[in-house]
C-alpha cells in the first residue's frame, strides 16, 4: 500500500510541476539574461535597420513603442542604457513575467545620426512593495 501512495504522490507532484511549467512557458524567453534577450531582438531588427523598419516591426508585434526622442544620446549612460553614442532612441516593454513580483523587460533601440539602428539595450525592472 505504501508503494501505491508514493506513486500517487509522485504523479500529483509531476502534474503540479507540469501545470506550473505550462503557466510560465509562454514567458520563458524573458527570463534570459539581458544580453541574450538583446541577441534575440537583434535577430528581428539587426544593426543598420532604419527607424521606420524598427518601429514597424515593434508595432507588428503588438507593442507600443514610445515616440522617438531626437537629440544626443551619450554612451555609457543609465538612461537610455547604451554603450554607444546615438542621435535618437525609442523604448518599449517587450515582455513581462511574474513569480511573486512582476518583472518588466524593456528594450531601448538606439539610432545613429543617420537614423539607423546602432544598439539595442535591455533592462529589467521588478516591482516591489
Amino acid at each position: 500500500m505504501k508503494a501505491w501512495r508514493r506513486s500517487t504522490a509522485a504523479l500529483i507532484a509531476l502534474a503540479v510541476a507540469g501545470a506550473l511549467a505550462v503557466a510560465v512557458l509562454p514567458d520563458w524567453r524573458w527570463h534570459l539574461s539581458p544580453e541574450k534577450i538583446e541577441s534575440r531582438l537583434l535577430e528581428a531588427t539587426p544593426i543598420g535597420s532604419s527607424e521606420d523598419q524598427v518601429l514597424a516591426h515593434l508595432q507588428a508585434q503588438g507593442l507600443k513603442p514610445a515616440p522617438l526622442w531626437r537629440g544626443a544620446v551619450a554612451p555609457n549612460t543609465a538612461y537610455p542604457p547604451s554603450t554607444v553614442a546615438g542621435g535618437s532612441f525609442t523604448h518599449t516593454v517587450v515582455g513581462e513575467y511574474s513569480l511573486i513580483f512582476t518583472t518588466s523587460v524593456e528594450a531601448f533601440y538606439i539610432f545613429g545620426v543617420d537614423q539607423r539602428l546602432v544598439e539595442i539595450a535591455v533592462r529589467k525592472t521588478t516591482d516591489a512593495l
